[in-house]
């Protein structure tokens, strides 16, 4: 709908102010407002378009694009306008690690350089692919510019390489420092992860001489605290070259979300995909209550469908095995690799509460103790006891010795009691048979510091 003359008359005529006009009539005003402000800057003469689209998971990169353009190229803003008669709307626009860019990402720019004059008109929300238009009266200038936009515009320029989520919006994902230390995991599983994941994508032009596709997926299996998110944080820290992509877990049960996602992981691929509790989206169809087909059905596409997902692999955990399709867990080239993760063994115990006896301190007889009074625990479980002691124990550290955290026997055993109460909502079951202990859990403190020696 456009007004016409007629309209406008009548528009004059009730003397009404803008801000009482009804939102179609005042989103038409201003439409033919913007449309004659645009034709008057540019000049008399034909105009020329020059569109360039991108998926809506590009919205950020390119408003990004365009801000960064008009700086970078001595383009001055002389007015801002908004898309279709809408308020101009600007956005933070995440284009590194803790780097932002406040960036216009609904509205139109009216710029000049010199004697030239180009509009430059933006919709970049997430709700919608990303579309900018770039108009003017030439069109070589038209499409000189528009072409350095798409030059700034890709992946690669911004995203590749790096750790992201995707939601709505591509973001940057600041991780702690982890690295394989920090996990009570057997040496021989931790290679096997490394080789099947980031070794892999390594390989991948030295495995296609023996025809094997260059995508793979493994599946974490676990229960909580056995370390499958930690293992997926060690992998992105310890992936250079590698773009690491978390999924978003709200976004799982949606097939659009499932394809934008390994449409982006191609894109900036070599790539390793990352599906927290995969049963979100993976669950076994023959269950009754089942509702997730759309979706399920575009990841079993992407991860082995006609269209291949080259240079892409899949990381995904579960706690339930059993409650995942069997089309994902019994069919390899999906997901070639069950891995299991079991409860540390003692020795792994022990490397792992020395790993945090770095930064708190415990003597050796107190390490051996913690180990051995911790069997089946998840390493999460052993590291929340260490923790724990810190921070019920606070009156229990020597001022005159700072390197070192002193505790008795007494109050580990109190922190185990108190952790493992019984009916107590924030703790975790005590897995032993006998509720006192192995005969190792049971050692004096002396018999501890006897063993170690």
């Amino acid at each position: 709908m456009h007004f016409d003359e007629d309209e406008e008359e009548f528009m004059d005529d009730m003397d009404m102010e803008e801000d009482e006009l009804p939102p179609f009539l005042l989103s038409e005003r201003s439409r033919k407002r913007n449309s004659d402000t645009i034709r008057e800057f540019l000049g008399k003469g034909e105009q020329v378009h020059s569109p360039i689209v991108k998926p809506r998971y590009y919205c950020d990169l390119l408003a990004w694009a365009l801000q960064h353009h008009i700086e970078s190229q001595g383009w001055k803003i002389i007015k801002t306008l908004g898309y279709y008669g809408a308020i101009p709307r600007y956005m933070d626009v995440n284009h590194d690690y803790n780097e932002y860019k406040n960036a216009l990402c609904f509205g139109s720019l009216l710029l000049q350089r010199e004697d030239k004059r180009i509009v430059a008109s933006i919709r970049a929300i997430p709700e919608h692919s990303a579309l900018l238009v770039i108009v003017s009266r030439h069109k070589k200038e038209t499409q000189q510019f528009a072409e350095s936009i798409e030059k700034f515009a890709t992946g690669d320029r911004l995203y590749k390489g790096k750790n992201l989520g995707l939601g709505n919006r591509i973001c940057f994902l600041n991780l702690p420092p982890k690295s394989w230390q920090d996990l009570a995991l057997d040496s021989i599983l931790k290679d096997e992860i490394e080789t099947n994941t980031i070794g892999f994508l390594k390989r991948t032009e030295e495995l296609s001489r023996y025809r094997i596709p260059p995508r793979r997926g493994i599946m974490l299996v676990g229960e909580p605290g056995t370390g499958k998110t930690l293992i997926s944080k060690i992998l992105m820290n310890n992936s250079p070259g590698i773009t690491c992509i978390a999924a978003d877990e709200s976004g799982l049960t949606s097939s659009r979300y499932i394809n934008e996602l390994y449409e982006l992981a191609r894109d900036l691929s070599p790539t390793i995909v990352f599906i927290e509790d995969i049963d979100l989206v993976g669950e076994d169809r023959r269950e009754s209550h089942y509702s997730r087909g759309q979706a399920l059905t575009a990841l079993l596409s992407r991860l082995d469908g006609i269209e291949e997902c080259e240079n892409v692999v899949t990381v995904a955990t579960t706690n339930f095995l059993e409650n995942i399709d069997k089309a994902l867990t019994e069919r390899p080239s999906r997901f070639d690799r069950i891995i299991q993760l079991p409860s540390p063994s003692l020795m792994q115990r022990k490397e792992l509460i020395r790993y945090l006896s770095q930064t708190i301190p415990l003597d050796e007889a107190i390490q051996e103790y913690l180990a051995r009074r911790t069997e089946n625990y998840t390493p999460a479980q052993v590291q929340e006891v260490v923790y724990s002691l810190v921070i019920e124990h606070e009156h229990n550290h020597d001022s005159e010795e700072t390197s070192r955290c002193k505790f008795s026997i007494d109050d580990v055993d109190s922190i185990l009691a108190r952790i493992n109460r019984k009916n107590r909502p924030m703790g975790f079951r005590k897995q032993s048979s006998n509720g006192n202990g192995s005969k190792h859990e049971a050692m004096s403190y002396s018999e501890v510091k006897h063993f170690n020696q």
